[in-house]
């Protein structure tokens, strides 16, 4: 007989309770993952997510999914972006282009008003990739200053102006961009084939001329890039400038393709100061 009729034995044992991904909320983190997934990567929207877990037999509305995005995504993911975006402004090489993006029933916004998002991404000298996107209301140059402060190394872009608020960077500017210009300024055929000899397929094939170098030097290291650069892409480069200061075109197309060369000669040469500059932007990776 136990003394006091009180067994020691007699206890019940609680196994630790995982911290839950949202607090006060039946969400668990696989099933936040999966919705997160199936809308943002399969492209599936909330509302026929909700029909396809009713068919399970689930009731998930789509407005609390939509509110266990919006909080996971501020109580995981937010922080987590913010420290990728620290280690960004670290890189010596940064990439960033923007697109438009529209959004409905944005406050104080027209359905048919562009908003626009944003990719930031390291360069592949980098040990471990860095890729950010940033949504904005507008395209100004504000943002571009705001996200790139205290980014000191090389950025690589196309021409848009509103780069030119990033302070302490060195600008050079991206050859796919450039020859998208001379692409669209060949005149076609009535069967939409490419007219021979016009100007647009000259300064496309100067373009063509120095990507065929950058595969061919994809391997090599920085340093040696860099060697070969100099050696083989100035000529091209200095035969292509000298080509659109001397080539005169009532064609605006060409013309603009001409201006926009011209105009921004010094980025389009600065790819020459360092072997890890890419000569285009690179998305394969981050698309």
């Amino acid at each position: 007989m136990w003394k006091n009729d009180v067994n020691p034995y007699d206890s019940i044992y609680c196994a630790p309770v995982p911290a839950p991904v949202l607090t006060h909320s039946v969400a668990s983190p696989s099933i936040t993952a999966w919705i997160m997934y199936q809308k943002y990567m399969m492209s599936v929207p909330l509302y026929r997510q909700e029909k396809d877990f009713r068919r399970m037999g689930a009731e998930l509305k789509r407005d609390m999914m939509a509110n266990w995005i919006i909080r996971s995504t501020e109580y995981w993911l937010k922080p987590l972006y913010e420290k990728m975006h620290e280690q960004l402004l670290k890189c010596s090489i940064i990439m960033s282009d923007e697109t438009t993006w529209q959004v409905n029933k944005e406050k104080g916004k027209k359905a048919s008003s562009n908003s626009y998002i944003w990719i930031h991404r390291s360069g592949n000298c980098e040990s471990l990739p860095v890729i950010l996107y940033q949504y904005t209301r507008s395209r100004s140059g504000e943002h571009a200053k705001k996200f790139l402060e205290q980014f000191k190394g090389y950025h690589v872009s196309d021409a848009y102006a509103g780069y030119e608020k990033v302070e302490g960077i060195t600008r050079c500017l991206c050859f796919s961009h450039l020859r998208r210009y001379y692409l669209e300024a060949i005149p076609l055929d009535s069967r939409k084939k490419e007219i021979p000899s016009s100007g647009g397929a000259v300064g496309r094939a100067y373009c063509d001329k120095l990507f065929k170098l950058e595969r061919k030097w994809k391997q090599l290291s920085p340093d040696e890039r860099k060697q070969n650069r100099l050696i083989y892409s100035v000529p091209i480069l200095d035969a292509f400038f000298a080509w659109a200061e001397k080539t005169f075109t009532t064609q605006d197309m060409l013309r603009k393709a001409l201006n926009y060369t011209l105009n921004h000669k010094k980025y389009f040469t600065n790819f020459l100061l360092d072997g890890r500059i890419p000569y285009l932007i690179i998305y394969q990776k981050s698309l």
